[in-house]
């Protein structure tokens, strides 16, 4: 999630631009446990003809379905994120010849439950979904840990700034003449899941682990000798 966003804070909106000036960078970051999980399952079917290719296709994603309705999932939580149908081919000496037809089926689960990101995986692998493609972790509410993040990275500018100041040996005056918000964003710090082909009858445990909510300013203090 990113907020695309800059505010100006400027304690003198008619300055004159000054050479006293130390310009900073300040960041804060503040860790969140994650409330909501989209997982996507991949349907893939395989045939030299499109027909039965899609009808196989059709048939699996059908069962996948009924089986995440049966972990009393609402039905608007599942939806289709994406739907291909193309053929393959293979390359011999040069020559391309046609292999057979690919049908892959993504369903999207979004889950609030954080315990059933496991339950839903193995439904799905018994269920005939043959890969689980990612498993994408977020905040549904982050106003109040973007604000505690905005309040670190302006003690971050100000430590930054005073520990620049001590080393010319000039005085920093406060507050900073000029702050610029450079936005906030929610992050994973290493990746949780990645696409994977899944294996009937493995018990699945999902770690969600912590996001991190992320805030950047800029601010401008002047400085005397």
């Amino acid at each position: 999630m990113y907020q695309d966003y800059t505010r100006v804070w400027n304690h003198y909106p008619a300055r004159a631009t000054s050479t006293n000036e130390i310009r900073v960078i300040g960041e804060g970051t503040v860790d969140i446990q994650p409330d909501q999980a989209d997982v996507i399952i991949g349907i893939i079917t395989e045939n030299k003809e499109l027909v039965p290719a899609q009808r196989e296709n059709a048939q699996v994603s059908s069962a996948v379905v009924d089986a995440l309705l049966s972990l009393q999932i609402p039905r608007e939580k599942i939806r289709t994120s994406d739907y291909s149908i193309f053929p393959q081919y293979d390359f011999v000496d040069g020559v391309q010849t046609f292999r057979n037809y690919k049908v892959e089926h993504r369903l999207t689960v979004t889950l609030s439950n954080m315990d059933q990101i496991g339950m839903v995986v193995d439904k799905a692998i018994e269920s005939g979904a043959n890969s689980i493609l990612a498993i994408n972790f977020s905040a549904k509410n982050v106003s109040n840990q973007e604000q505690q993040a905005l309040t670190l990275a302006v003690q971050d500018a100000t430590q930054k700034a005073a520990a620049i100041a001590q080393a010319l040996r000039v005085q920093l005056n406060h507050p900073p003449i000029l702050i610029i918000e450079g936005g906030s964003a929610v992050t994973i710090p290493e990746p949780l899941y990645t696409t994977m082909p899944m294996v009937k009858g493995v018990s699945t445990t999902i770690e969600p682990g912590l996001l991190q909510v992320k805030a950047t300013i800029t601010a401008v203090f002047q400085f005397s000798s």
